[in-house]
């Protein structure tokens, strides 16, 4: 059987797209777009309805641009990758996107003449952050083949593509950048840390706030800050996790160095791999009164 090679990435923007500090890289999405569709070895690329690229959608939030390709072979891909167009272009991402606190691309091998789904890609790379680099869902450097992949599905216990849980690995690293934002001073800065590992409609609660929405978090944030100023917060415990839920320990640390009670938070993934929801308790858990 022919296969083609597929690739799948999100960049987390600095600024809105309408943005003038954005606007180099919109105004280069047409043109590059129209030099890809004549690349040779190009087979398809996701559009959105009434538009020439995908740029629209948003299925990783409002901060990140998402694209997605199909080639004939990875060499193809490799050669528009590098081309002088779209090089240039390549050479200026920290201009407009941040680092990635996760991977941001994952590739696999389709079936030649299969169109993959957004759903198909949103999968894989949760794969691929879950689970590491496999013939299932890998970065550029790793040279797996589709007969890797055959192989690899057929070994008892390999998890299957939509499998429901989040890697211990992958969630340490959510909820550490999830406390360090609660540790940013900066209200812009805050808001891009949560933007790559909470959804925009996350909801946070705690026994003094219900905060419905990673905007009215970075809000709530600034307050507690306030209260704790010079103060931070800081993980005790190892992430516990199990499929998409995950609890772990913190405590606030005073400026003078004050160490406050051991509190809880219960979190809850949603299925690309970020934050939906907190529930924090303060302090440990209540003993009951003897009989």
């Amino acid at each position: 059987m022919k296969h083609h090679f597929a690739q799948f990435n999100v960049a987390w923007l600095k600024k809105p797209l309408d943005h003038p500090d954005i606007a180099d890289f919109k105004n280069g999405i047409d043109p590059i777009h129209e030099l890809v569709d004549k690349a040779p070895g190009f087979v398809w690329r996701l559009i959105a309805d009434g538009h020439s690229s995908a740029t629209t959608l948003r299925p990783l939030g409002e901060d990140g641009i998402i694209n997605f390709t199909v080639w004939e072979s990875r060499k193809a891909m490799a050669n528009w990758v590098y081309r002088d167009e779209h090089a240039g272009a390549l050479k200026r991402r920290r201009d407009w996107f941040h680092p990635p606190m996760e991977p941001g691309m994952a590739m696999w091998w389709i079936p030649a003449g299969h169109t993959p789904t957004l759903e198909e890609a949103l999968d894989r790379l949760q794969y691929l952050r879950s689970h590491g680099a496999t013939p299932l869902a890998f970065a550029f450097k790793d040279r797996y083949t589709p007969e890797d992949a055959d192989a690899y599905l057929k070994e008892p216990g390999r998890p299957p593509l939509g499998d429901p849980r989040i890697g211990a690995a992958q969630a340490e690293r959510c909820i550490d950048a999830y406390v360090a934002a609660w540790n940013e001073p900066d209200a812009e800065r805050r808001m891009q840390k949560l933007a790559q590992v909470m959804t925009d409609d996350g909801v946070y609660c705690d026994p003094a706030k219900l905060a419905q929405g990673r905007a009215a978090l970075v809000d709530y944030i600034a307050q507690v800050q306030a209260k704790y100023a010079g103060g931070h917060i800081e993980r005790t415990s190892t992430v516990d996790v199990h499929h998409y839920s995950g609890r772990f320990n913190w405590r606030a640390v005073k400026v003078d160095g004050t160490l406050l009670p051991e509190s809880l938070d219960v979190v809850e993934f949603a299925r690309d791999g970020r934050i939906c929801r907190v529930t924090g308790f303060f302090g440990p858990p209540i003993a009951h009164s003897a009989p």
